[in-house]
């Protein structure tokens, strides 16, 4: 599929710059595929949802992995994600309390002692963490903690985790590329 193309948009100029330096023409021929997937990228996640009910092509493009992917770090500003959600609809229905940070429990931990270091409070990672007393710390090797604010997700890598004991599916945070190398 191609489609004469004028220069104009602004989603597509960095595509049509690369195109007219290989062609010598007065006008370029694009890709509409590859523009599509580049101004789909653009779009924040549920807008990309709603685009794939347009028609078909557009299905086809906004489905791509990719293009998911791309839509979900520009929204939420990440440095980039690993692996992918057991659900690709996480990718549009995610919002602030679907970011956690993985907490390794140790014996001496309370809820009090974490909601504390963590800024949250204790009803809040019990309901996150699916416990029904304290005392259910203990059997877990590994507690989910919320991120407190949307810039704390700028520049950060992420994973994504299903918890089999709460059901539910969370992004990961694994910090930025520098507090990766440290």
């Amino acid at each position: 599929r191609t489609h004469l193309f004028t220069p104009g948009g602004p989603a597509a100029v960095a595509c049509w710059q690369q195109q007219q330096q290989q062609q010598q023409g007065s006008q370029a021929v694009l890709d509409i595929d590859g523009v599509l997937s580049m101004v789909f990228e653009l779009l924040e996640p549920r807008l990309l949802a709603t685009a794939r009910c347009t028609c078909k092509l557009w299905r086809q493009l906004a489905s791509d992995l990719q293009v998911r992917k791309a839509s979900f770090v520009r929204h939420w500003q990440l440095l980039g994600v690993a692996g992918q959600p057991r659900q690709l609809k996480f990718f549009e229905t995610a919002t602030m309390s679907s970011f956690v940070r993985q907490h390794a429990v140790v014996r001496t931990d309370t809820l009090q002692m974490l909601a504390v270091r963590h800024g949250t409070d204790v009803p809040r990672l019990k309901r996150i963490n699916n416990l029904m007393t304290d005392h259910s710390l203990h059997s877990r090797t590994h507690l989910f903690t919320p991120v407190a604010s949307r810039e704390q997700l700028h520049g950060q890598l992420v994973s994504f985790a299903f918890c089999p004991l709460s059901k539910r599916q969370f992004a990961v945070l694994h910090g930025s590329l520098q507090q990766q190398q440290q």
